[in-house]
């Protein structure tokens, strides 16, 4: 009876009750078939790892596999690089088995009837495990694994995607893939340790910087050939420089192939050097033109008089400013930590806020890169979500404007009235230069 009265709404409402499997996957995912040979990523010196993941995913036992590694190491280049190895050994390249990427948003999209997504769902699992018994395999790839055990819940629906996925991994009628940071499955072990236990593991770590360079010159080549520009070996070693020390929030290779592309599109059938490089890192950074290039000297007495026409009779506060200054014109600042860590102590209107915004000017010739939180309207412990995030409201008002603006000033008005606990969470800031929300996202502080 509910059966039919969910369909009699659904034709009120001008939807379909009844999903084909085959057609509702085309529409939530993407067929890395079809991206088969030219547009799958490749991935270099990691052909142990490649090897004993295709024996897993494309072997005769069907089950659920993870790759765990920081944003950046090459999680998704080695799953499709696996999958382009298996290609080439198939001969029949349309019997063969292949791998959908599937959103979990798009699973829920427009299903606005009790029910409706979870039909949905089923009936792209049972045309998956079809597949398997027509020979032609078919895995499930998702990039986002926490999202599935938040998706789908609503007042009147307490389930999420993962419950309707668990029990087709018990009966390993179906296999899975997913990737996730070291911080994300931690979450996933704390909400479902059960889905957890499920998986088998497969931990990708960072590559040394001497495989990172061979990676990087690899993709040095491919990139020249696509976009039909030169990169100049000083255009490389400034690369690595600027990467290393500014470029932090994701791992190597990731954030070294990742500034490589961008500069060989944006200089196509040019030639790319040192000036050209520190160009596209001033237009990440927003960082002054000043100070990455190596070729200009600042004296401190020039950074000096230039403070103090905006800051006036603080001269003690000024010196902290222009050392600051020199350390990131240097590059000497701790690579785990904030550029710096400044408590500027005094009465209302002596000038903290305005030191503030001067060392913003200086550093970006943009104070919009001033990210302002009043610390008095966090006198309480429940407010330490509301900067981090919870399980519900995962966007925090402190790791979310980060997050999207890493190169920054964040001033922290007021802090001696914030909470204890607050205090407590901004000593891993300083520390360790990093805080994980709820949802195991990391968000990089080394660059404010």
């Amino acid at each position: 009876f509910e059966r039919q009265l969910d369909a009699w709404f659904a034709s009120l409402a001008g939807q379909q009750d009844d999903f084909s499997g085959a057609v509702e996957l085309a529409r939530v995912g993407t067929n890395l078939r079809d991206d088969y040979p030219n547009r799958l990523q490749r991935a270099s010196l990691r052909d142990a790892f490649v090897t004993r993941l295709g024996k897993v995913i494309f072997g005769s036992t069907m089950t659920a596999v993870v790759i765990i590694g920081s944003p950046g190491c090459g999680r998704t280049s080695l799953l499709h690089e696996t999958f382009y190895r298996y290609l080439q050994d198939v001969e029949n390249k349309a019997r063969s088995a292949t791998i959908w990427h599937i959103d979990p948003n798009r699973v829920i999209a427009g299903m606005s009837i009790v029910g409706q997504w979870q039909r949905r769902f089923e009936s792209i699992l049972e045309y998956v495990i079809e597949c398997h018994q027509k020979k032609t395999r078919a895995h499930l790839f998702v990039d986002n694994l926490v999202a599935l055990f938040r998706i789908g819940k609503s007042a009147q629906n307490s389930l999420t995607l993962s419950d309707v996925l668990k029990p087709y991994l018990e009966k390993r009628a179906l296999t899975l893939i997913a990737e996730a940071s070291p911080e994300e499955w931690n979450v996933v072990m704390e909400t479902d340790r059960r889905f957890a236990d499920l998986c088998q593991v497969f931990r990708l770590h960072e590559p040394n910087v001497e495989d990172t360079a061979r990676i990087a010159l690899k993709e040095r080549a491919r990139l020249e050939q696509l976009h039909e520009c030169e990169i100049d070996n000083d255009a490389m070693e400034r690369v690595f420089a600027l990467t290393h020390s500014l470029l932090r929030g994701s791992a190597m290779p990731g954030n070294v192939v990742g500034f490589l592309e961008r500069l060989a599109a944006k200089h196509r059938h040019g030639k790319i050097g040192v000036v050209q490089v520190e160009a596209a890192i001033s237009e990440i950074s927003r960082m002054s033109s000043d100070l990455l290039d190596r070729q200009k000297t600042l004296r401190k007495e020039e950074v000096q008089q230039a403070l103090c026409a905006q800051l006036i009779g603080q001269a003690s506060a000024v010196e902290c400013l222009v050392d600051v200054v020199q350390t990131v014109k240097a590059g000497l600042q701790d690579p785990k930590k904030p550029m710096a860590t400044l408590l500027f102590i005094g009465p209302t209107g002596v000038g903290k806020t305005q030191a503030a915004k001067v060392l913003t000017h200086y550093l970006f010739n943009d104070e919009s890169q001033l990210i302002r939180l009043d610390m008095n309207e966090f006198v309480t412990e429940a407010d330490v979500g509301r900067l981090i995030g919870s399980w519900g409201r995962p966007d925090g008002l402190l790791t979310t404007q980060v997050r999207h603006q890493p190169f920054s000033i964040l001033l922290l008005d007021e802090i001696e009235k914030a909470h204890p606990a607050i205090h407590d969470l901004l000593l891993q800031v300083l520390g360790e230069g990093r805080l994980t929300d709820a949802l195991g996202r990391t968000t990089d502080f080394t660059n404010t």
